[in-house]
């Protein structure tokens, strides 16, 4: 019987526990440094090198123009195992820099290259730095993103980096990264031609504007700790020069347009600019706390953006800290979303053991009182313990409106419960149920077309209450 071999398509690296006379294509044989996991085994296209925590200092890419700690190819993904907060990229400073090129220059180490369709997640890439070419004209001219050039970083913190023009990213789109203190001698202290999703922004601010021609800014957040935020050449390629959905509590540039976009009413930007439905205030009125997170339902950055704008450049189902996007049918502006959960909780008409586990976007609150699901697909999921309670029954009421159905199932045990459906016909219907486990689910689905609304949950003693 002939063998039949099949290549590995997961790579190991550990920082740490590695050797790399391993073979790396088991976490038991680990290698050491990612530049030798990628080119001493078989890494291809579609596979993934995962990375143990640790500090990545050793091993160099590229060439004399321009060093990287980790060259990865196209279509490969490097993902670190346990998060940005534990795993570190650590580039170099060029031996021959100048003070005023800031660490930049021959030998410098960039971070990470990324090849065409190749992805970082969950880094941490610091003290990355590019070169930078001498011209008879501008010697600060060269190469760009200190941090990450090329590809897709997600999940990534990318800090004291430097790049000649952005010193974060270069050409590389980012989702849900954290830039902090990044530098350049000349402009774009933390990006450069990058599209930009669910960013937040702090504390760069050396460098004029802290992002270059990043033409597809969506979502993010600058904290007042930068430079102005954004500048755009006049180049065609880098028009129309916009930025959707952003806190920018900065100074920000009078040439994008800021559609929908919330900042300060000392930023700048002149009226012309601002575009449809931004707003100017002062920072103390709009509700965020110190990081640019809605403190409140009445925060002035809750479902104040465009969901269209965002979903049109795949910016993902989650905010900067992974939680979930949009809430009650809109979404907010900046890189975090408003937990809508409380307050749909408080919808229902719950008691304060019940929560609302999850909901799916089209979920919204309902003038009449409850929770409205729109359409098909939508969902949602309640919660609540009994612990130390002798009532042990509830009803809610539900009612469908078009040619949808509503399914009702209860997880966790329960005694005498089958799966229940409503449709139209069965006009305002209530569903009473028992509890006899500690911790209990109660899932809604529609499916099909129209709506269905779920409301005035309650505890029973006694007697059982039908509301209407």
């Amino acid at each position: 019987v002939k063998a039949v071999y099949e290549r590995p398509t997961e790579w190991y690296v550990d920082a740490v526990n590695g050797n790399d006379a391993n073979r790396g294509y088991l976490a038991s044989v680990p290698k050491r440094t990612l530049a030798d996991a990628i080119t001493n085994t078989a890494v291809a296209s579609g596979d993934v090198v995962w990375a143990a925590p640790g500090w990545y200092t050793n091993g160099v890419m590229g060439n004399a123009t321009q060093l990287n700690r980790v060259s990865v190819p196209a279509g490969v993904t490097l993902k670190s195992t346990d998060g940005a907060e534990s795993t570190f990229i650590v580039g170099a400073p060029s031996p021959y820099t100048t003070e005023a090129l800031m660490g930049c220059g021959t030998g410098a180490v960039r971070c990470v290259s990324l090849g065409a369709g190749a992805v970082i997640s969950g880094f941490t890439l610091t003290n990355g730095y590019t070169y930078t070419y001498y011209s008879p004209n501008n010697e600060k001219t060269g190469d760009h993103g200190g941090g990450v050039y090329g590809g897709v970083a997600e999940d990534c913190i990318i800090r004291n980096c430097a790049g000649t023009r952005g010193g974060g990213a270069g050409s590389a789109t980012c989702r849900r990264c954290r830039f902090y203190n990044n530098f350049s001698p000349n402009i774009g202290a933390a990006a450069n031609a990058s599209t930009l999703l669910n960013c937040l922004f702090d504390g760069n601010t050396v460098g004029s504007y802290t992002t270059l021609n990043c033409f597809n800014i969506r979502n993010c957040t600058f904290l007042q700790n930068n430079t102005q935020a954004a500048h755009y050449s006049t180049d065609p390629k880098f028009q129309p020069s916009n930025m959707f959905n952003c806190v920018i509590l900065c100074k920000s540039s009078n040439n994008p347009c800021h559609t929908r976009c919330l900042f300060i009413n000392t930023s700048g930007v002149n009226v012309n600019n601002r575009g449809e439905g931004s707003a100017a205030m002062a920072v103390a009125d709009m509700g965020l706390n110190a990081e640019g997170r809605p403190t409140s339902r009445a925060s002035a950055a809750v479902d104040m953006g465009d969901w269209g704008a965002y979903a049109v450049k795949n910016g993902g189902d989650t905010d900067l800290e992974g939680h979930q996007r949009v809430y009650d049918g809109a979404i907010d502006v900046g890189c975090y979303e408003f937990d809508w959960r409380g307050d749909f909780a408080e919808a229902l008409g719950a008691s304060a053991s019940l929560s609302v586990a999850a909901a799916s976007p089209s979920v919204v609150t309902n003038a009449g009182g409850g929770l409205r699901l729109e359409g098909d697909g939508a969902s949602l999921h309640v919660a609540w313990s009994d612990a130390g309670s002798a009532v042990k029954r509830y009803v809610c009421t539900v009612q469908v409106a078009g040619e949808g159905a509503l399914a009702v199932d209860l997880s966790g045990a329960a005694e005498f419960w089958e799966p229940l459906s409503f449709e139209e016909a069965d006009g305002l219907a209530t569903v009473e149920f028992k509890s006899s486990a500690v911790s209990n689910r109660l899932e809604f689905a529609f499916s099909g077309e129209g709506t269905a609304v779920v409301a005035g949950f309650a505890k029973l003693g006694g007697t059982v209450v039908i509301l209407k």
